[in-house]
């Protein structure tokens, strides 16, 4: 805790020529954990400093593995159960639409991860922008071209 009484995150720089990344230190609390990657550019009057939010290289290669799996499973149960479904005429039975249901539900929470993650972080990224405003003596600037997150 601060002597403000704030909880403090735990950071840590990793810094090159021109570019840096932010990272929150793991805990128990979040695999996704927030990480900041920054650039530093010249401009008129000082220094432009460009970043942008993400997840570790290492968690997105896991997630799309991951999803691609869960996708190849998933078409196979589905496919499976419509054609065992289709060649015994019989759609009224239980098993049946859970066959058909669970697997598409399953992929969509997937997808839903990434976004829920992004939502749970939102704390982080928070931190690390004043950090890095408070460091630097930096103000933000809203992004010219707003890609989704």
């Amino acid at each position: 805790m601060d002597p403000d009484g704030k909880a403090r995150i735990s950071l840590r720089l990793e810094a090159g020529r021109n570019a840096f990344k932010i990272l929150r230190r793991r805990s128990g609390r979040s695999d996704f954990p927030c990480q900041f990657y920054g650039r530093f550019d010249q401009a008129p009057g000082g220094t432009r400093i460009e970043g942008y939010f993400d997840f570790p290289e290492w968690t997105i290669w896991f997630l799309r593995i991951w999803l691609g799996l869960l996708v190849v499973i998933a078409l196979a149960i589905f496919l499976g159960t419509l054609n065992y479904a289709v060649k015994r005429h019989d759609f009224l039975n239980l098993t049946i639409w859970a066959g058909l249901l669970i697997p598409p539900a399953l992929v969509l929470w997937g997808l839903m991860i990434p976004k829920i993650a992004r939502l749970l972080s939102r704390g982080d990224e928070r931190y690390i922008l004043q950090f890095v405003q408070d460091t630097f003596a930096a103000r933000t600037e809203e992004a010219r071209d707003k890609q989704p997150i």
